[in-house]
Parts: structure tokens; C-alpha cells; sequence
């Protein structure tokens, strides 16, 4: 077999990994429960005169706009809006909140609060320092990798008169979440950088042990759901005779730096070299960083490869997991 052969049919095996970057097409991981704690801290304002229709028959509305860390989500942008009614001269609850965190590449959670604060003075009269802050949260709604989520938990915190200065409202979270067992994916690939190793390292190739001819690598760029735009490195196992590739191993990784780790296999050229279209079965697995450190599931990819010009595109779709 001559060179120019052998990266014909190697340039197949390659656009087929491409697909790699969509996810788990009808596989559904069963929904766990998992732990979910952050901090924030912000700004306060209170609207009272008049009290905005929204809050109609309590004493004022209480927002909050800032930033912080929520696990799962890494540093998020916050916001929080609440009706509150007053108790006594130095208590009061609230209710109809609604608390939102918005990740880096748009994922959004919301959650429903309830709640009572207490104010605290100094050691001499005066106006009030600051207040407690404790209450309950429910997850209301989500997107992204939130798509479906259920769980609840509590807050704590502390804020400071006046709540015009930054960090005058810090507020803790923590409770438990349960992802859907399965959410849709969908992603488009391309690039041209391709390398090919004809000397396949002993154990690298196990389900195409006895046909491998080569190991081929990739790297490219795309976009995906839940992830946004990505950089995707892939490595294969080659049978160049009959265009079958497998033993894949494929990482994404999303502008925000969590990565996604899959298994890819079964792939097979469906048309000969110029034009070489492809298809393959992915597997998303342990291993990765962020939300994807126990992601699951599947994704079948279909593309093209030129030959000619070493370009490829892909597309990929399926069902995505962030627990197990």
C-alpha cells in the first residue's frame, strides 16, 4: 500500500472521530443526587415608595446584583429579587424570590427562596449596621446543563446598611441537585490539522488489534450545546484496507476550561476518497473537569472528509448526562 493510499483511507478514519464532539444519542444515565454549595456577594437596593407592583401588599422589594462561585458551575454572575414584609421594628420575612446564577458560557440556574432576616445594631443607639440573612431554596428552572435539574437546600448571610458599596450582601448556599437523566446535545466540528503515526504503539489498539494500521490524531474547533465555542483534540486506531476506525479517545474542552472526556467507536467510511463520508458512535465517560467530571452518555456523528484539502466537517447529536 502506498502512502498517498494509506492517508486516503486515514483521512476517513479521521473525519469519523470528528463526530466525536456531539453527545450520547439515546443512552440516559439514571439521575443522581449530588451535593451543591457557593458563596456571592453583592449589592442591595430596597424599593419602598412606592413598592413596585410586582411586591403589591408587602412593605418593599430587596435585589441583589453580583458575583461568585457555585460548585458545578465554577464563578457566576448572580442576581436576586425578593418581597419583603415587616415583622416587627427589627424582623421581617420574604417571599415570591427568585435567585439566579448564570455560568460563563450562558447555563443558568433559578431558584425560588423563602426567607427571614433580622436586623443587628451597634453598641450605641443608632440606625441599624446590618442584617441577618437566612432561608430555604428550591431549584424553580434551568438550561443548560441545569435543563430539568430538581433539588433544594438553604442560605445564610450577611449584609450591611447602607447596600450601596460592593460586597454589602454575602449570602452561602448549600443543598442538593439532581440532574435529568438525559438532555439534548448537539454540536458542528471542523479543521484540517491531522497527523498519522503508522507505527502503532504496543496495547494502544485494543478492538482493532489485529487490523490497525495506523493512529491517527486531530485536533479542531467547533460549537457545541452546554459548552458553547470548543477546541477538540481525537485519537484513533485505523484499519486503512477497509476504512473501519475505533479504539477512539476523544477530549473537548470549552472556552471556560472544563473538558469532556469520551470513548468513540465503531466507525466505519461510508464513500472512497476524494469526498469521504463517515459515521461513528460516541460515549461520553468519567474523567473530565467541571460539570463534565461524571458526564454520561451518548452521540452518533456523521461528516465529511476532503481529501484534497485535509478539510472536515462534522455533526453530532444525542443525549448528554452530568451525573451518574
Amino acid at each position: 500500500m502506498t502512502r498517498f493510499t494509506r492517508l486516503a483511507a486515514l483521512s476517513t478514519v479521521l473525519l469519523l472521530v470528528l463526530a466525536v464532539a456531539s453527545p450520547a444519542l439515546g443512552e440516559r444515565a439514571e439521575s443522581k443526587e449530588v451535593s451543591i454549595k457557593g458563596t456571592v456577594t453583592s449589592e442591595h437596593t430596597v424599593e419602598s415608595d412606592p413598592v413596585p407592583s410586582e411586591c403589591a401588599g408587602f412593605d418593599w422589594k430587596f435585589s441583589g446584583l453580583g458575583t461568585g462561585k457555585l460548585s458545578h458551575l465554577g464563578k457566576v454572575d448572580f442576581s436576586l429579587e425578593h418581597c419583603t414584609t415587616s415583622d416587627s421594628p427589627t424582623e421581617s420575612r420574604w417571599e415570591n424570590g427568585t435567585i439566579t446564577f448564570t455560568a460563563p458560557n450562558g447555563d443558568t440556574l433559578i431558584l425560588t427562596e423563602t426567607g427571614d432576616s433580622v436586623l443587628e445594631f451597634g453598641d450605641t443607639p443608632g440606625p441599624p449596621l446590618g442584617f441577618t440573612y437566612e432561608g430555604e431554596w428550591v431549584v424553580d428552572s434551568g438550561t443548560g446543563m441545569f435543563y430539568g435539574a430538581s433539588g433544594d437546600g438553604t442560605l445564610e448571610g450577611y449584609g450591611t446598611i447602607p447596600g450601596n458599596v460592593p460586597d454589602a450582601l454575602m449570602l452561602h448556599f448549600e443543598g442538593s441537585i439532581t440532574y435529568s437523566s438525559g438532555q439534548p446535545f448537539r454540536g458542528s466540528f471542523w479543521g484540517d490539522d491531522v497527523s498519522f503515526n503508522f507505527d502503532v504503539p504496543e496495547g494502544r489498539c485494543v478492538e482493532m488489534a489485529d487490523v490497525a494500521d495506523s493512529v491517527t490524531r486531530f485536533t479542531g474547533e467547533g460549537v457545541a450545546t452546554h459548552m458553547g465555542p470548543v477546541t477538540i483534540v481525537a485519537e484513533h486506531c485505523s484499519d486503512l484496507d477497509t476504512g473501519r476506525y475505533g479504539d477512539g479517545l476523544l477530549m473537548i474542552t470549552a472556552d471556560n476550561g472544563d473538558v469532556l472526556m469520551a470513548t468513540y467507536t465503531s466507525g466505519m467510511s461510508l464513500t472512497p476518497p476524494p469526498l469521504i463520508e463517515f459515521t461513528d458512535e460516541v460515549t461520553f465517560v468519567d474523567g473530565g473537569t467541571g460539570r463534565f467530571t461524571h458526564a454520561s452518555g451518548g452521540a452518533l456523528e456523521s461528516g465529511v472528509f476532503n481529501f484534497n484539502t485535509f478539510e472536515w466537517s462534522v455533526y453530532t447529536e444525542g443525549t448528554i448526562s452530568y451525573s451518574k
